[in-house]
């Protein structure tokens, strides 16, 4: 849909409007990112009822059970949103998530003779299932039932007793995250409980889900909920003082750390991660902040160290390969997006293993690494992922045929990222007016990314230099008072002759004072 159309049928600004059709929206999603509300919606699907229905009957009979999770920001925040529903309801109930080096993702054998012996009748996974099929075969030779609650990519019928997914929800619910699914469980349960809308919305930034229909209602609660400033362990992983939360926060200052939780589990139980997001005891969450924190603070470190050495490793080519064999696992994928975020290339960076080479591939725009792969055959032993990630396993006397086909097959096809991302605007459409108009658009993310604009006609009135770091300029608007400012170019940049400057618009309010401001990643010179 074209912008004057957009402006016309919407009445939305020409700022916004452009935002629209740069991100080739249709007209269902426009109207729900303009009309759509904070308030959940009621799920109605027959696998959710029946769901909670076996739950209820769990409490009747005093039956224990299992929950069964994963090492993910969405999968800790899964597991503690159905372990806080389940003890409010009044079922005994433990959970476990698995080591993602010693015993691997979802749920497995090991797991289910351990419950079996615990005398757990029911297990309940969260945000995995649907491919744990040897564990659902020794489920149904113990006798143990299983209620899946999952939202990857349903494959063969497995002998799950119930399956609770979102392909099996109405349309609205179908783009819910591992930690969503649970939510649907604890509202019909128990009404709606603040803490758990908060935790689904942080895992749905955090597993990058699509930012419409009820992903987008459980992320704007859920940033609503977030402000009150009541969920102490939360509050208590920012770096710094947070005034206002919002999905950009999120992601930055609370995603990571739980994410590195998993990436590093050969220094820290993701189970202790569960036990700390329901932790009420001041004591117990302070210290569990600080430990998370110093594991954080570790993964980046460590991330940093790997992507230095990666990327004086690389060699000139289409497709980036860095074969390093003491690389930590966990970190290969941070490894292989800083290069591909570098270079603007698909890269694949791997480590050694006791038996295989396992690595982490990432993609650009314009090229899909499921379809790039499809032809590898016996090269690659394990291939998991989607068209921009995934993850690849290869043997040690396979490694250099498998870096031979990916040279040739790189240099023989040719793929074109999309047209540039940035929107080309004037510096008199960065007015305070339109740059709140955008602010109206949130929450961005995946599917709907926040705009990023080029902004032209430039005309300097001052420069200076803040903290003898920062380059700032002071730029002629008709209307409002307009600055740029950058936290990541050299300060000799305010001695460039500027054409255009690139990044992204927001407004800087002191006391009374507002600023329409640019926050510049890079920028343009004269000729």
């Amino acid at each position: 849909m074209r912008k004057e159309e957009i402006e016309k049928r919407y009445g939305c600004g020409s700022l916004a409007a452009k935002v629209f059709e740069k991100r080739n929206l249709s007209s269902v999603q426009i109207e729900d990112v303009l009309y759509g509300d904070a308030f959940l919606h009621e799920n109605h699907a027959e696998c959710v009822k029946l769901a909670c229905e076996r739950l209820s009957l769990a409490k009747d009979k005093k039956e224990k059970i299992l929950i069964a999770g994963d090492y993910d920001c969405d999968g800790i925040c899964a597991t503690a949103i159905m372990k806080d529903t389940l003890d409010r309801y009044g079922v005994e109930s433990g959970f476990y998530i698995p080591n993602r080096f010693k015993e691997g993702y979802g749920l497995n054998e090991k797991t289910v003779q351990l419950a079996y012996e615990k005398g757990y009748s029911l297990i309940v996974t969260v945000d995995n299932g649907v491919a744990a099929d040897k564990a659902i075969d020794l489920c149904q030779k113990l006798g143990i039932e299983i209620l899946v609650t999952d939202h990857h990519t349903l494959q063969d019928q497995l002998g799950w007793n119930l399956l609770v997914h979102p392909d099996l929800m109405e349309e609205r619910f179908h783009g819910l995250c591992g930690a969503g699914v649970a939510l649907q469980l604890s509202r019909k349960l128990l009404g709606e409980v603040k803490e758990h809308v908060m935790l689904a919305a942080i895992a749905t930034i955090g597993d990058m889900m699509d930012v419409f229909y009820e992903n987008r209602s459980i992320i704007k609660q859920g940033i609503e909920y977030l402000n009150e400033r009541s969920f102490a362990p939360i509050e208590r992983l920012c770096e710094r003082q947070i005034l206002h939360w919002d999905e950009k926060e999120i992601a930055f200052q609370i995603v990571p750390k739980l994410n590195a939780i998993g990436r590093l589990a050969d220094l820290v139980n993701a189970n202790n991660v569960v036990r700390y997001l329901l932790a009420k005891e001041q004591s117990m969450i302070v210290s569990g902040a600080q430990q998370i924190k110093e594991i954080n603070l570790q993964r980046r470190k460590l991330s940093k160290s790997m992507s230095d050495l990666a990327l004086g490793m690389m060699e000139d080519g289409p497709f980036v390969c860095v074969v390093q064999d003491d690389f930590h696992e966990g970190m290969l994928g941070l490894v292989a997006n800083a290069i591909t975020t570098t270079h603007h290339k698909p890269s694949v960076v791997f480590c050694k293993t006791e038996t295989t080479y396992k690595g982490s591939a990432r993609g650009c725009l314009g090229l899909n690494l499921f379809e790039f792969f499809s032809d590898f055959g016996d090269l690659i032993v394990q291939f998991g992922g989607h068209a921009q990630a995934a993850g690849i396993q290869v043997l040690p006397e396979n490694m250099p045929a498998f870096q031979k086909k990916l040279r040739e097959k790189a240099e023989a096809i040719q793929w074109s990222e999309a047209g540039k991302d940035e929107l080309c605007i004037s510096s008199e459409e960065c007015s305070i007016e339109k740059i709140e108009e955008l602010e109206k658009l949130r929450p961005y993310g995946h599917g709907f990314d926040a705009p990023v604009f080029e902004v032209t006609q430039l005309k300097v009135t001052g420069t200076q230099v803040l903290k003898n770091q920062y380059p700032k300029w002071s730029l002629f608007h008709p209307s409002c008072p307009l600055e740029a400012i950058s936290f990541s170019l050299p300060k000799e940049s305010i001695e460039k002759k500027l054409d255009r400057l690139i990044g992204t618009l927001s407004i800087n309010q002191y006391m009374s004072v507002k600023k329409a401001q640019i926050l510049v990643s890079s920028f343009k010179e004269s000729d």
